[in-house]
């Protein structure tokens, strides 16, 4: 009996996987967003699709510490900052210790820490009651320092964990972190417990709020106790207070129906939560409709003091029969991702079903209290049967999607030679609009490792299970050529890379006013504000006036942690103008490009004078103890401000000259400046020399010599007549 009941569990969790719940307010079908297949990220070509992958580092392999063929590892995973836990829910140990197989298919799960760059395992995890077919570690999540898990096959009827009475009825488990060490401080079971509600199916957390699915639940809705709704489905939610963890809340449908498979999955964000019902039949006309059978759909949750009530009603845009919707959701804020593993648009539009099971993916917003649909994900390269969409997960801007039957062998999406080896995307938000960034396989892709099965994101780190892998590795990034574990699992842990710059992407980068034939500079800062290396693979210049601008680096590399790169931006204009041009920064990490516009102006500096310069200032003959003057004018010939910075006067001569005014500005277009030259001259005789004057003008100065005669006057005595 216990082994049917597995196999038809196995057989459920092939179909299912649900979100939040009750309120009436449906998502209207025309409120979507297309992303369009095929998409290339700015600043790549077609053909290096194959590559896109390489947007992020290679992963961190895992692999558990007792590694067995079948164990499962990577069914599930969660990560929150440094911490990743990751269930193996057909582990065999019965607790004493990890290499006893006593207890088949009890479960475990695995916890992972980073130090610096360097990841270890922290901990196994079992349960205080491990037995047999309690499928412990079935589903995971972490939020901070504890850890919850669940164990849907447990089968205690909730008065002692001893009592075995109510087979698969499930329960929970919660462990805390004290220091390095984690310990189990509760165990948790549902109000109404009862044979076969796979009660941990599924189960979330956000601070001091665990929620848990139980997709097989009976209830009508009417009362916990009435059976009358077969496998309708419910969700719990408990919070702790202290040490202490109690039931808050016994969540259902708005509109109750048996088969809905209410508690598919949950998701939990502060006061927020989703539940999915993958088998729920509405056809997206009212939730009484029930024409689309396992349509699926979505039940948002909110709390107000310990309160909670449904506050939307979710549905796809192109709600189908068998869909699956709610086969996986994830929330973070306003942002709710739902998917549809069994989705059959081929791409092209979302009524087209001629790729059956393809999948997709819905982005819900909230707006006040209401809900819109966002966008509508697919891959960049749909395939019928993919299953994208079978796992979800999203951390602010970033989404993962997990598509566990993918069948590429390598990182080209058209290469179907290796069947459900795996895949998952990585999508990003810019303003409304989300793009896919990253095509991601497993290092070691091979058919049937089922890599996409389970997904997590928080902040800059990406884990993917796939428990389907088969090396008998142990630990971190063991040696994964070895297949002779067949069914063990393993995860992979992305580092995603960040782009900041200084100024901010899309600031425009004026290098001001340059004379022309000299050169002006500015400087970007870039910055690598992720967890992995990001590299800057092209700097290149565009537009009109690209010709004037230089970049320097045109590429490089910032190691994680590493100092900040310059980037040096030069203008040197040839003639007089306003120049633009488009700085393109192409990189590895989401969004994949940064763009500043360019500007400088070229300006002209002109110097004349009257006389020319170079030509001799005469000031003629002068009598001692008098003074002679002449003048000399100058110009701004160009279109800018001319700057006389100094008049300055040398020679032997020198002392006899004075020069006023010995500094001015002439605005554009303004009038000229009259210079006045004396000559003061002590003794009779020849004077000379040079006055020198400096300027911001191309050639920096200009050169007078000056000349002057000193004279003594002579009085000849007057001679008269006799």
């Amino acid at each position: 009996m216990r082994i049917l009941r597995l196999a038809v569990l196995l057989l459920l969790a092939l179909t299912l996987l649900p979100l939040a719940a009750p309120t009436t307010t449906p998502v209207a079908a025309g409120q979507t967003q297309q992303i369009a297949p095929g998409h290339v990220p700015a600043g790549l070509s077609s053909s290096d699709w194959a590559s896109i992958q390489a947007q992020l580092a290679a992963p961190t392999y895992f692999k558990a510490s007792n590694t067995e063929t079948n164990d499962g590892f990577g069914y599930s995973v969660s990560v929150d900052g440094n911490t990743v836990v990751v269930g193996a829910y057909t582990e065999a140990s019965n607790g004493s210790g990890e290499g006893d197989n006593s207890a088949l298919v009890a479960g475990a799960a695995y916890v992972f820490v980073r130090s610096g760059t360097t990841w270890s395992q922290q901990a196994y995890l079992k349960a205080s009651n491990a037995q047999a077919g309690d499928r412990f570690g079935y589903s995971v999540a972490i939020s901070g320092d504890t850890i919850v898990i669940g164990a849907d096959g447990e089968d205690s009827n909730g008065s002692a964990q001893s009592d075995n009475s109510a087979p698969d009825s499930g329960a929970a488990y919660v462990f805390v972190r004290s220091g390095n060490t984690w310990s189990q401080q509760a165990y948790l079971k549902a109000s109404n417990a009862q044979a076969g509600d796979y009660f941990g199916s599924i189960v979330a957390i956000s601070s001091n709020t665990i929620v848990v699915g139980a997709y097989n639940e009976d209830s009508d809705g009417s009362s916990e106790g009435n059976n009358s709704a077969a496998t309708a489905g419910a969700a719990y939610v408990f919070v702790r207070s202290g040490t202490t963890w109690s039931q808050q809340a016994y969540l259902k449908a708005s509109n109750v129906q048996a088969g809905d498979y209410f508690g598919t999955r949950v998701a939990i964000s502060g006061e927020t939560l989703v539940v999915s019902a993958m088998g729920e039949s509405s056809n997206g006309s009212g939730e009484g409709d029930n024409s689309a059978q396992y349509a699926g759909a979505a039940y948002v949750f909110v709390r107000s003091g310990s309160t909670w009530s449904q506050q939307a009603y979710l549905k796809a845009s192109n709600t189908d029969a068998y869909d699956f919707f709610g086969r996986s959701v994830a929330i973070s804020g306003d942002t709710i991702v739902v998917s549809a593993d069994n989705e059959d648009s081929d791409g092209s539009s979302q009524g087209n079903n001629s790729a059956g099971n393809a999948g997709a993916a819905y982005v819900f917003v909230r707006s006040g209290t209401t809900w819109s649909q966002q966008a509508y994900l697919k891959a960049a390269t749909v395939q019928a049967n993919d299953n994208f969409g079978y796992s979800v997960a999203i951390s602010g801007d970033a989404l993962v999607v997990g598509a566990h039957s993918e069948d590429s062998a390598t990182s080209d999406p058209s290469d179907n030679s290796a069947q459900n080896a795996g895949a998952a995307y990585l999508f990003v938000r810019s303003g409304n609009t989300w793009i896919q960034e990253s095509y991601l396989k497993a290092s070691n892709t091979d058919a049937g490792d089922l890599f996409g099965s389970s997904v997590a994101i928080s902040g800059n780190t990406l884990v993917v299970g796939a428990n389907g892998e088969a090396s008998n590795a142990t630990g971190v990034d063991g040696n994964q050529t070895d297949n002779s574990a067949l069914g063990s699992g393993a995860a992979y842990l992305f580092s995603i890379p960040r782009y900041a710059s200084n100024p901010t992407a899309g600031s425009t980068l004026d290098v001001g006013d340059v004379a022309v034939g000299s050169t002006g500079s500015t400087t970007l800062t870039i910055s690598e504000t992720g967890d992995a290396e990001l590299s800057v693979s092209n700097l290149a210049l565009s537009g009109a006036g690209a010709a004037v601008f230089s970049v320097a680096p045109t590429s490089f590399s910032i190691a994680d942690g590493a100092a900040a790169q310059s980037v040096t931006i030069e203008c040197s204009p040839a003639t007089f103008g306003s120049y633009s041009a488009t700085l393109t920064v192409t990189h590895n990490a989401p969004g994949s490009s940064a763009t500043y516009p360019l500007t400088c102006t070229g300006f002209e500096i002109g110097y004349a004078s009257s006389p020319t310069a170079g030509s001799t200032l005469d000031l003629g003959d002068v009598l001692v103890g008098n003074t002679g003057s002449t003048t000399l004018t100058i110009s701004e010939t160009g279109n800018t401000q001319l700057t006389v910075s100094n008049l300055a006067l040398s020679g032997a001569g020198a002392a006899a000259f004075s020069v006023a005014p010995t500094s001015f500005s002439i605005a554009d277009g303004a009038a000229a400046q009259s210079v006045t030259i004396e000559c003061n001259p002590a003794d009779p005789g020849s004077y000379s020399a040079t006055l020198t004057v400096t300027h911001n003008a191309p050639g920096s100065s200009a050169t007078y010599p000056l000349t002057c005669t000193g004279l003594v006057q002579v009085f000849l005595p007057f001679v008269g007549k006799n």
